[in-house]
């Protein structure tokens, strides 16, 4: 690691650099506490708890992506501070609307849902609207924080949100709380921290917030509309094509939906310890650098860098995870290390894709964005859903496969576009 770090010291600005670090120095402490829950965890809860979870945190993910339409990803990139102010009202109020339409969409239509969806899970319903609230909050004080460069006051809601979660997920589940203790951890862990955003916010912002006015408003939002218009359907074309086949998979087959959610739960830790951060810096990073026409070399540096870094780990957990996973997880969970060898390919790309893929729409394109997004939705949870309907033996594999293909296109037309436009 520290050979890689002198590479990218030497290539990149090492504000970069340092910003990375104090990400993943938080998020490494934040790894360390739910990795190290895992084998409790499991043992306290099974399978079938887990894929209940697995569908709440789908439905819950689909709806929170387009909670503010994406108007908090435009809070970076804005030129002045005014018009990040204006970005951030605008994402509460889509917030406060999101909200709105959810809890009378629930109330109206309560008996519905639950018959469509279950009753395992239309019972937890009711908590969809208190983890919309809290995610989205944090979600858009969290890149007023990135804005900021404010990556150490990030760090530690990072491992807030670890400890909090995982802590009411241990205690509930010591209880036998079964399956209510998983989602009352993952909606602790999704909200906490954003006492200490919005804290920091106001301090920062009290005197532009009092200048904003309706005018402006409608100004930074005619201004930023491509981001509501375009990528908004994108990401939730995105979302909707990783979190609805898990769905359909743990509404349908069952503890197969556990399996898969903890595998890629185990998955995600790289691109949680070290790509998330890395995709933050970048975002922070990339507006100024396409302005300054050296948007191309920085990116192609960043997916080198990542692409190194991972390589020999990723190998590594996916030659290892079939023999590990009885002994760390519990002899009910062996599935789950055969299904983590089996997204290794997968999950490296993605860990490299996913940081550089902001790049779209530092250049504009968020309709080529829009395009890919909506194909992986068709290639993904289309394929799933047809093999649940013809061979449902091979619907997890499939899943699996789609994750690689799409991200290998994705990679590959960000790069080639990166190249073209990014000087």
């Amino acid at each position: 690691m520290s050979y890689f770090l002198k590479k990218i010291k030497a290539s990149l600005q090492s504000k970069f650099v340092r910003g990375v670090l104090v990400l993943v120095g938080g998020a490494g402490l934040a790894q360390v506490i739910s990795v190290a829950a895992l084998p409790i965890l499991t043992r306290l809860y099974t399978p079938s708890d887990f894929s209940i979870l697995a569908s709440y945190s789908a439905i819950l993910a689909i709806i929170s992506t387009i909670s503010c339409v994406r108007l908090e990803i435009a809070i970076p990139i804005a030129e002045k501070d005014s018009e990040a102010i204006n970005l951030v009202v605008l994402s509460f109020l889509s917030l406060f609307i999101s909200l709105t339409v959810l809890t009378l969409g629930l109330l109206t239509f309560n008996s519905e849902i639950r018959s469509i969806l279950g009753t395992e899970v239309g019972v937890f319903l009711w908590l969809l609207p208190i983890g919309l609230l809290g995610s989205s909050i944090y979600k858009v004080l969290q890149f007023w924080a990135t804005r900021k460069k404010d990556f150490k006051l990030l760090a530690r809601t990072r491992v807030e949100q670890s400890f909090y979660g995982t802590s009411a997920q241990l205690s509930l589940g010591w209880f036998a709380y079964g399956s209510i203790g998983l989602l009352t951890g993952q909606i602790l862990q999704s909200a906490a921290g954003m006492f200490r955003l919005s804290k920091s916010f106001y301090s920062d912002s009290i005197l532009e917030l009092k200048k904003v006015k309706i005018s402006s408003l409608k100004e930074t939002l005619f201004k930023f509309k491509s981001f509501p218009l375009y990528s908004a359907s994108e990401s939730l074309f995105n979302v909707a094509a990783i979190q609805l086949p898990i769905f359909m998979i743990a509404t349908t087959l069952g503890d197969e939906g556990g399996f898969l959610m903890l595998g890629m739960k185990l998955l995600a830790i790289p691109a949680t310890l070290l790509g998330a951060a890395v995709g933050q810096v970048y975002l922070s990073e990339a507006a100024e650098k396409y302005h300054n026409g050296e948007l191309k070399n920085f990116t192609n540096k960043t997916t080198m860098y990542l692409a190194k870094i991972s390589m020999v780990p990723f190998f590594a957990v996916g030659v290892m995870a079939p023999i590990l996973s009885s002994f760390f997880l519990g002899d009910d969970w062996a599935r789950t290390g055969v299904l983590v060898s089996f997204m290794v390919p997968w999950f490296f790309l993605q860990f490299i894709t996913s940081p550089v893929s902001m790049a779209l729409h530092i250049v504009n394109l968020q309709k080529i964005a829009f395009y890919l997004q909506f194909f992986g939705l068709i290639l993904r949870a289309g394929g799933v859903f047809l093999l649940l309907h013809l061979n449902s033996s091979f619907c997890v594999e499939y899943y699996i496969l789609s994750g690689f293909l799409f991200y290998s296109l994705y990679l590959t037309t960000v790069l080639v576009i990166v190249n073209k436009r990014g000087k």
